[in-house]
Parts: C-alpha cells; sequence; structure tokens
C-alpha cells in the first residue's frame, strides 16, 4: 500500500509535486494562474500519525480542515484528499492540498497526513508581503512565520487527533530511519535543523523551529 520512507524520498519525491498538480491547479483561480500551480514543490507539513487506522486517519483529516484559517474548497464526505484555501498569517490567501499517506516498512504500516502549499504561491505571496523584486524563493523571515503557523496546524489536529511527530518545510519527509524525530531527539536537541519538527516530549508537543536556512 505504500514504500519505504527512504524509496519514498529517494524515488519519488520529484513525482509526488508532479503528482498533485493536477488537484491544485482545478481551483485555483483568482489566486494563481492555472500554469503557475503545482511547478517547483510543495511547502508541507507532514504529520505522523502512527500505525495505519482508517478511522484515526479520518478524525486527523476532519480534525485539520476545522481550522479558522483554512476553507476547503472540495468537502466531500470520506474522503482523504480535499483541495481548499489557507489565509497564511500575513493575510495572504493561497491554494492548498491536503492528502494522506500509508507508508509500509519493515514494522508495518504508518499513516501520514500531509497539508501541503504550492511554492508559486508562497513566492507570490512573500514578495508582496517583503518587497522582493524578484521573489526568487522565501525570505528566512518570513518562512519563520509560515513554519510557526504551520506547527499551529499541527497543534490544531493534536487536540482531536494525537501524534509523536511531524515535518514541516520544503518537501520535509524524513529519509530512512536515521532521519526520522525519533532518532535525531533521541541525543537531545540538534543544533542545527534544516526543517523544522513538531515532536512529543514528556507528553507535551514541542515546536523546534529550522536554524539551518537553505
Amino acid at each position: 500500500m505504500g514504500q519505504t520512507m527512504r524509496e519514498q524520498v529517494n524515488g519519488r519525491q520529484p513525482d509526488r509535486a508532479a503528482s498533485r498538480a493536477a488537484g491544485v491547479t482545478a481551483n485555483a483561480g483568482e489566486l494563481l494562474e492555472a500554469d503557475e500551480v503545482g511547478h517547483g514543490g510543495y511547502y508541507e507539513i507532514v504529520i505522523e500519525l502512527g500505525s495505519h487506522s482508517r478511522d484515526r486517519l479520518l478524525a486527523a483529516f476532519d480534525a485539520l480542515w476545522t481550522h479558522t484559517d483554512l476553507a476547503p474548497v472540495e468537502a466531500k464526505a470520506g474522503t482523504l484528499r480535499r483541495r481548499g484555501k489557507a489565509r497564511l498569517p500575513d493575510g495572504a490567501l493561497v491554494p492548498a492540498l491536503a492528502f494522506t499517506e500509508t507508508m509500509r516498512d519493515q514494522q508495518g504500516q504508518t499513516d501520514y497526513l500531509i497539508f501541503a502549499l504550492p511554492m508559486p504561491a508562497l513566492e507570490k505571496a512573500c514578495s508582496l508581503v517583503a518587497d522582493m523584486t524578484p521573489a526568487g524563493g522565501l525570505d528566512p523571515h518570513w518562512r519563520r512565520d509560515l513554519e510557526a503557523w504551520l506547527a499551529s496546524l499541527g497543534r490544531h489536529v493534536d487536540e482531536s487527533v494525537s501524534f509523536q511527530a511531524a515535518y514541516i518545510g520544503f518537501l520535509p519527509f524524513p529519509i530512512g530511519d536515521v532521519e526520522t524525530a525519533a532518532h535525531l531527539f533521541a541525543g537531545g536537541v540538534p543544533a542545527e535543523r534544516c526543517v523544522a519538527y513538531l515532536y512529543r516530549r514528556d507528553d507535551a508537543l514541542e515546536f523546534f523551529p529550522t536554524t539551518r536556512w537553505s
């Protein structure tokens, strides 16, 4: 029903961005021209929900879309893929996509809830706010607010469906067990983090922002 985390990242990551293009393009409307959506990848929060459970996936997916900054464009009951709009902390309105994946490895099946924002939309929003001409990427100060906002979405889901870890950044899937949050934080909080994390320690879900910007 899925692949290992390493196979997902090393073998399919470019395809993941391409495969989402059609889903987001359909509702872009006034937010972006159709040919701008789906190119350049996605900024995401990837929530690791734990062992496979269809009921748990549905509960987490539905909880995500109750956040006040999100508005679903399609809301078909029982589905695990939905397009919508997201209002960022600076007020920018961008297209968004949420879906789930179930990955299989030696330990069994693990469920993930992914909320994705297309990079072209974020670059346009960032350029308008930060007066960057041309956008050419996302300003780190702007990204900090964006990642904190994505973390708030994760905390919102956690109120209904608790989880151990989430990954925030540009296609932030961990690559193999050595890069999962559990392994990274086992020896203490790493000083350099290329993606942001939500990680549960001592029963509290803590946010660890990115410290190394590419």
